[in-house]
């Protein structure tokens, strides 16, 4: 699924994972496809904001293309090979 990370920052130079964005109706076989999407909507979300002065937009404009704020999550990261 496309997937949107939103970090919160705790300190100067440290970020948390505040809370995850998915975009649960869209579902592809290779991860490379969901982030190519959750990129594209998330620079068209930006360039809404740009638009209209509003950092609402960004929100708004996430949520009418199907993304949702998951709780619970838990944030897999790449095993070195």
């Amino acid at each position: 699924m496309p997937s949107i990370a939103c970090l919160e920052q705790i300190a100067s130079n440290k970020w948390n994972y505040h809370f995850v964005l998915v975009k649960p109706n869209v579902q592809y076989q290779e991860e490379d496809k969901a982030d190519s999407e959750a990129n594209r909507d998330l620079a068209t979300a930006f360039h809404q904001m740009e638009q209209s002065g509003s950092e609402y937009a960004v929100a708004k404009y996430l949520r009418s293309q199907g993304y949702v704020s998951v709780t619970g999550f838990n944030i897999v990261k790449e095993s070195k090979r």
